[in-house]
């Protein structure tokens, strides 16, 4: 997926509205791109910027605000089956 001016104005009302400092613009850009291109979630391990409930928090609101759809943001632990029945 290419970056494009719609998820850059996404990345940076991120950056703007504090879910994500400036600093780590290709995190606000990161979750822009799954926002824009309408995917389902994001599975990540950066606790310092992605995973965290001030982000997920956030980014549903401002995406709410705008017309998007909410993306999941999880760890792998979240979304891996353990079930090891057949």
């Amino acid at each position: 997926m290419e970056q494009n001016e719609e998820i850059e104005r996404l990345a940076a009302i991120y950056i703007a509205e504090g879910v994500i400092p400036r600093v780590y613009d290709t995190d606000a850009l990161h979750i822009a791109t799954a926002t824009v291109n309408r995917l389902d979630c994001i599975i990540s391990l950066n606790f310092n910027h992605i995973v965290k409930d001030k982000t997920i928090e956030m980014t549903e609101t401002i995406n709410y605000r705008l017309g998007y759809r909410r993306v999941g943001i999880y760890i792998p632990a979240e979304v891996i089956d353990y079930d090891t029945e057949l």
